[in-house]
């Protein structure tokens, strides 16, 4: 027996466990996921986005998994699971949620800033980047889950155009800068703020090009 026909039977027996599935989707869940899965983009949450669409219970072992994709795009837990519950939404819906997401992320970091939270603010702004770029992926058709900084990277290297990638990289750069001073507050009030006005600017480039995506 293939590889491919192998996953095919163990998925849709998986599938047919859930008794709330729907049965006149269920081939056309199969192929979508064994698509992603064979190509190797997000196998450890395969089984996690299957429990969500059919409101299961996670496993602890899957609750970690949400913590460590919150934490890795400073996202909250219930943003990260709304994402993967609708991640085969049409890409038009996608765009307008993390439209949403990165005005809301923005918004919080600049209030939390203003109230000299440093490292909630970088934190939120982090989340507004990471948001941007699923945005931009988004209307590109790129449904990519799972976020790592090597997966943005690659993103930006082979889908950004070559005229915005220093500005995407820069972004994404500065970002990350903020996103560890939320974990290790190593920035002193000068250093943070000037790294802050850094990145706004930034940001409102970037955002012109992908909202003038929608257009």
């Amino acid at each position: 027996m293939s590889t491919t026909i192998r996953i095919k039977l163990e998925t849709k027996r998986k599938l047919e466990s859930l008794k709330r599935y729907r049965r006149e989707t269920m081939d056309e869940v199969i192929n979508r996921l064994i698509d992603r899965w064979m190509r190797g983009e997000w196998p450890e949450i395969f089984e996690i986005i299957l429990k969500l669409k059919n409101g299961m219970e996670l496993s602890p072992l899957e609750k970690m998994w949400i913590e460590e994709l919150a934490k890795a795009g400073g996202w909250s837990q219930e943003d990260v699971i709304e994402d993967l519950r609708h991640f085969d939404d049409p890409s038009s819906l996608r765009a307008e949620r993390y439209r949403g997401l990165f005005e809301k992320y923005l918004r919080e970091a600049v209030k939390l800033r203003e109230e000299s939270d440093t490292q909630q603010a970088a934190e939120k702004i982090w989340g507004a980047v990471t948001a941007l770029i699923k945005l931009y992926a988004a209307l590109k058709g790129i449904p990519i889950v799972y976020w790592s900084r090597g997966r943005m990277d690659s993103f930006i290297t082979n889908n950004v155009e070559p005229e915005y990638r220093r500005l995407f990289r820069d972004m994404l750069d500065k970002g990350q800068r903020m996103h560890e001073h939320f974990y290790e507050a190593n920035l002193d009030p000068k250093t943070f703020e000037e790294r802050w006005e850094e990145l706004i600017e930034l940001l409102e480039k970037a955002k012109k090009i992908v909202l003038g995506a929608f257009r």
